[in-house]
């Protein structure tokens, strides 16, 4: 997908994006924009405050010069798959994180669809880098 554009907004839940929905309009269309598709994914908190790290509650940090990756897994279908998921990329988290000492670069969050144009079992790691440069 060239020329995509990822906008990111938390809600508690979908009574609060209607009513945001309702007044400020998620749904708009720019100069340019060819088409707009909307999915609901649902961090896997648990996961991470398991390893320490706070999610989206802080909300994403930007400062000029970061870069964020989206890093999108597409598990195979079945009831089990995103919880079994869950439970084995937990188990390795504490240590990775741990691990990587440097401070350039942290998991912000982990999400799985939920509802939307995204394919069920949908897995996307959030990370946010220091600087863009390698």
């Amino acid at each position: 997908r060239a020329s995509s554009v990822y906008h990111l907004s938390v809600f508690e839940d979908y009574d609060q994006r209607d009513a945001r929905e309702a007044t400020e309009g998620l749904r708009f269309f720019h100069q340019g924009v060819q088409s707009l598709e909307s999915s609901v994914f649902k961090e896997a908190s648990a996961t991470l405050n398991e390893a320490g790290l706070p999610g989206l509650q802080d909300g994403l940090d930007a400062v000029q010069g970061c870069a964020f990756e989206l890093r999108t897994y597409e598990l195979q279908l079945g009831y089990d798959t995103v919880p079994n998921f869950l439970e084995i990329y937990s188990g390795g988290l504490k240590d990775k994180m741990e691990h990587d000492d440097s401070g350039e670069s942290r998991l912000i969050s982990l999400l799985h669809s939920e509802a939307g144009v995204a394919p069920l079992n949908t897995v996307i790691e959030l990370w946010r880098h220091e600087s863009a440069q390698g």
